[in-house]
């Protein structure tokens, strides 16, 4: 018998091709489920790691809302009339003028304010009373004309808490405010012919103390933020 019929008769009884065919789709359905199992519990701990992570993204994001809650201003308006009276200062002293290219070198925080100043000069009083001369600076005045009788007046010192006018009026006993992170007095004053706000605070090593005549409650804190950012 040739090769070929052998492998004829010998492929004809050991190989059913029926059965064979039913074997090797059983094989290929159990792979499935396994594969299907397989996928299934795979799936769980992505599940799982992407309600962690969602979880976890809303915890920081919380947390970011309640820090900012946290920074918001907090502004007690202490209330004065300056026709009060309160107490009355004798101004002695001289000044000079100066510009803001003389002194952002220093004072760093110019450069935050928006407005062009219209004066800014350093004020100078008697070191000695004795003297005849008045050689010892106290602090720095920067005036901003914003037209229609509105004005900011920013005095600043390293050495005065407050600025040296005619009407003085006792800040320590008013209630404390913070703008821009800044713990500072806050004074307002409404009357017949105008209405404005103080603030007075200490930044680094330097004391304020910054008027503000006809102005909006809106701009008088963009300006404070502004500066002591």
């Amino acid at each position: 018998m040739s090769n070929k019929k052998e492998f004829k008769k010998m492929y004809e009884e050991k190989f059913n091709e029926e059965k064979n065919k039913e074997e090797i789709l059983e094989r290929v359905n159990n792979s499935n489920i396994k594969f299907q199992t397989y996928l299934k519990w795979a799936v769980v701990p992505l599940c799982l790691v992407l309600v962690i992570c969602f979880v976890v993204s809303r915890s920081s994001n919380n947390s970011n809302k309640f820090d900012s809650k946290e920074s918001k201003n907090v502004i007690n308006f202490n209330e004065v009339d300056y026709g009060d009276r309160y107490s009355t200062n004798d101004i002695d002293g001289r000044y000079e003028e100066r510009t803001i290219e003389e002194l952002s070198k220093e004072f760093t925080f110019l450069k935050n304010i928006e407005y062009n100043e219209t004066s800014l000069i350093e004020r100078f009083e008697k070191s000695d009373k004795t003297l005849t001369g008045y050689n010892k600076t106290i602090g720095y005045e920067a005036f901003y004309n914003l037209g229609d009788d509105k004005y900011i007046e920013v005095f600043f010192s390293k050495t005065l808490k407050e600025n040296p006018k005619c009407i003085a009026i006792p800040s320590d006993s008013f209630k404390d405010s913070k703008i821009g992170g800044v713990e500072m007095k806050v004074l307002s004053y409404n009357n017949d012919f105008s209405k404005g706000y103080e603030a007075i605070f200490k930044l680094d090593d330097l004391y304020f103390d910054i008027e503000f005549k006809n102005v909006s409650e809106k701009e008088f804190i963009s300006f404070i933020e502004a500066l002591v950012k």
